[in-house]
């Protein structure tokens, strides 16, 4: 029942690479961290499709920790965003029709189609809160501190009662 917390072996590696990330203060090497990751992330998923995937999962995170010192000088305009996450959707649905089931696919397409997808409806969510609500937001605060622990049980609330359903052969037993 825990099988979707497949994810927290990226956080911890990224737990580990933060003090090196906050120790980097030139964008460059930056870019280079973000370029030679992409790089060997796509390599290893020849050798590898899991720790490619894990790599994509620490790529993700420099690109949020980069995106957040350079949040102030970014001026991309919400239409720019869009269109590039239609682009990206597009690009991930047609590939799905043609390489469905591949390494190439369904590791380095969706993992770069899913950081680009996920970037600019972050990139646009932020740029529409911003204008909308210049103070604090309670009501948002309050569901982000939620969102964590809710994530970490829900699988077992989907689950759990599935499987209760099929203790026997009986359908009105298994309700009760």
């Amino acid at each position: 029942g825990v099988s979707h917390l497949w994810f927290m072996t990226a956080i911890m590696f990224c737990y580990l690479i933060t003090p090196l990330l906050s120790k980097i203060k030139n964008n460059n090497k930056f870019y280079f961290l973000l370029i030679s990751t992409l790089f060997i992330s796509t390599i290893v998923c020849f050798i590898n499709s899991r720790i490619s995937m894990l790599m994509f999962c620490i790529l993700t995170y420099i690109l949020g920790y980069v995106y957040k010192k350079i949040e102030n000088k970014l001026n991309i305009k919400t239409i720019v965003s869009i269109l590039l996450l239609i682009v990206a959707a597009v690009l991930r649905v047609l590939f799905k029709f043609m390489m469905d089931g591949t390494v190439l696919y369904n590791v380095i397409i969706v993992s770069i189609t899913q950081i680009i997808i996920a970037f600019n409806i972050f990139y646009i969510l932020r740029t529409i809160s911003k204008k909308l609500f210049s103070k604090e937001n309670k009501i948002i605060n309050h569901f982000d501190k939620l969102s964590f622990p809710l994530y970490i049980v829900h699988y077992m609330f989907i689950v759990g009662p599935v499987r209760i359903f099929n203790l026997t052969n009986n359908f009105i037993i298994n309700i009760y």
